[in-house]
C-alpha cells in the first residue's frame, strides 16, 4: 500500500476529531503520570510506599468504573458518558491545584477519581476506535495518534518539570495541574464535534459478553496479552518515574528524560505506521523485545541514573512496536472474528479486568523483590521478558484468525 493511500483516511472529519481528542487526552495523562507520582513522592519522601499504594488503587478501582460507566452509557449515549470522565479528571486537577501539598494526604481519594475518569473515557474510546476506524487504516491512525500525542506531551512535561522546579514548594505543581485542568477542558470541548454513536444503547449484557469472550480461544489468548501488556508498560512507566526520582530528586530533569524518550517514541512511531501491518505484528513484538531486554543488560553490572536513561530511552523507542500490535489484534478479533463491534463498551469492560489484573501483578512485583538494585533491575528484566509471551500468543491468533472454536 501507498504512503499516501494508506494515510488518506486522515482527510475524514470524525477521524480527524477523534485524533484532536486523543492528542489533548495523551498530553494530559502524560503530565499526570509522571507529576502525580513527584507530587506524592516530594509530600511523603522518597522512601515512601504511598505512591505504589495509589497506583495499586488505580488499578484496582479502573474496572469498577468501567463496569458503572458502560451502564451510564446505555442510558446517557457514549458521549455524555466520556464528558463524564472528564468531569472526574477536573475535580482532581483542581484539589490539587487548589490545595497543593495538604490534598497529599487524600491520595486514595485522588486515585479514586482520576481512575473513575480513565475507566469513562477509555469504555467509550474503546467504541469510537470501532466505528471510527478499521482494520484496513487502524495501523495508520495508531501511529499518526502517538506522534501527534507525543509531539505534545513532549513539550508539556519539560515545561511542566521547569515551573515545578523554579518555583518554591509546590506552588509549582498547584500551577502544572491548574495547566493540565485546562487541557482537560479542551479535550472536553472537542467532544462536541464527534458523531453521535448510538450503540451504546444497546440491549447486550456485559455478563454474556465476558462468556463469550472466555469461551473463544482466540478471545482468551487476546485477553491474556492485555493482561501481559499492562503487566509490563504500566508498571515501567511507573516504577522508572519513581527510581529515576528516588535518585535524583529533580522533576526538571525527570521530565527532560521524559522529553528525550518522546523524542524517541516519535521516531519509532512513524515507523511504526509505516511498516508495521496485521501480517507481522507478532514479528514486531518479538524483534522490539529482544532489542529492549539488551538494554536491560547495563543496569545488571551498574544501576544508577546512566543505566536507567539507556534503558528507558531504548524502551521508548521500541515501546510502540509492542503495544499498538496488542491494541490493533484486540480490535481485530472483536470486531471481526467474534463481531462483537456492537458491545464495544463491555467488550473494554471485560478488558479491563485483564488489565487491571496485570497492573496489579506489577505493582506486587516490586513490592516483593529484593529492595535493592539487583531487585531494580530484575524486575525491569521480567516485565520486558513478558513481551515474549505476548509475541507467542499474537502469532498464534494471527494463524487462527476467523476460525471458530
Amino acid at each position: 500500500m501507498k504512503f499516501k493511500e494508506k494515510f488518506a483516511c486522515l482527510s475524514d472529519r470524525k477521524v480527524s476529531s477523534f485524533i484532536y481528542l486523543q492528542v489533548f487526552f495523551n498530553a494530559m495523562i502524560t503530565v499526570l503520570n509522571i507529576f502525580v507520582n513527584t507530587f506524592l513522592l516530594k509530600a511523603y519522601g522518597n522512601t515512601s510506599n504511598e505512591v505504589m499504594i495509589y497506583n495499586l488503587i488505580m488499578a484496582i478501582t479502573q474496572p469498577i468504573a468501567m463496569c458503572t460507566s458502560f451502564w451510564i452509557s446505555r442510558r446517557v449515549g457514549c458521549l455524555l458518558t466520556q464528558r463524564i470522565g472528564f468531569g472526574f479528571y477536573a475535580v482532581a486537577l483542581i484539589l490539587m491545584c487548589i490545595f497543593g501539598e495538604e490534598i497529599a494526604f487524600l491520595y486514595p481519594l485522588l486515585g479514586i477519581l482520576i481512575s473513575f475518569g480513565a475507566g469513562y473515557y477509555y469504555a467509550v474510546y474503546s467504541v469510537q476506535m470501532l466505528h471510527y476506524t478499521n482494520d484496513g487504516n487502524r495501523d495508520a491512525i495508531s501511529g499518526v495518534l502517538t506522534v501527534l500525542g507525543t509531539v505534545i506531551s513532549l513539550i508539556l512535561p519539560i515545561v511542566s518539570g521547569y515551573i515545578t522546579t523554579v518555583f518554591n514548594e509546590f506552588i509549582g505543581y498547584k500551577i502544572v495541574f491548574g495547566l493540565v485542568a485546562l487541557i482537560a477542558f479542551a479535550a472536553l470541548f472537542t467532544t462536541t464535534k464527534l458523531p453521535k454513536i448510538d450503540t451504546c444503547q444497546n440491549n447486550i449484557r456485559f455478563l454474556n459478553v465476558f462468556k463469550t469472550i472466555c469461551n473463544n480461544k482466540n478471545g482468551r489468548n487476546i485477553m491474556l496479552v492485555n493482561l501481559l501488556d499492562n503487566f509490563r508498560s504500566f508498571t515501567i512507566g511507573m516504577y522508572i518515574t519513581v527510581v529515576v526520582y528516588r535518585i535524583v530528586s529533580n522533576e526538571l530533569l525527570v521530565s527532560t528524560i521524559a522529553g528525550v524518550g518522546s523524542i524517541l517514541t516519535i521516531i519509532g512511531a512513524v515507523l511504526y505506521g509505516v511498516v508495521v501491518s496485521k501480517k507481522n505484528r507478532a514479528k514486531s513484538i518479538l524483534i522490539a523485545t529482544i532489542f529492549t531486554l539488551a538494554a536491560c543488560c547495563s543496569m545488571w553490572f551498574k544501576l544508577n541514573i546512566w543505566t536507567l536513561v539507556a534503558f528507558f530511552l531504548m524502551y521508548s523507542f521500541f515501546n510502540i512496536f509492542i503495544a499498538m500490535p496488542v491494541l490493533n489484534t484486540h480490535f481485530h478479533i472483536i470486531e471481526q472474528d467474534m463481531g462483537m463491534k456492537d458491545a464495544g463498551a463491555e467488550v473494554h469492560t471485560v478488558r479491563e479486568f485483564f488489565v487491571g489484573l496485570g497492573r496489579i501483578l506489577g505493582i506486587l512485583m516490586i513490592f516483593i523483590a529484593p529492595q535493592n538494585d539487583f531487585g531494580t533491575a530484575l524486575v525491569f528484566a521480567v516485565l520486558v521478558a513478558s513481551a515474549l509471551i505476548s509475541a507467542i500468543l499474537i502469532k498464534r491468533i494471527n494463524s487462527t484468525s476467523g476460525k471458530t472454536f
